[in-house]
This record gives C-alpha cells, sequence and structure tokens, in this order.
C-alpha cells in the first residue's frame, strides 16, 4: 500500500512541475 502512495505521489509532483512550466510558457507568450 505504501508503495502505491509513493507512486501516486511521485506522479503528482512530476505533474504540478509539468503544470508550473506550463503556466510560466503561456505567461511569457502573453507578454509578447
Amino acid at each position: 500500500m505504501e508503495s502505491q502512495c509513493a507512486k501516486l505521489r511521485k506522479e503528482y509532483e512530476e505533474l504540478k512541475a509539468l503544470k508550473d512550466e506550463f503556466v510560466l510558457e503561456l505567461g511569457l507568450a502573453k507578454q509578447e
């Protein structure tokens, strides 16, 4: 059970990082 939770947490962190990157690029695109 613990490993499943750890795996989900890792996936969540990766998705969060992707989202932050996406938002950053969106913001840059809007400024141009």
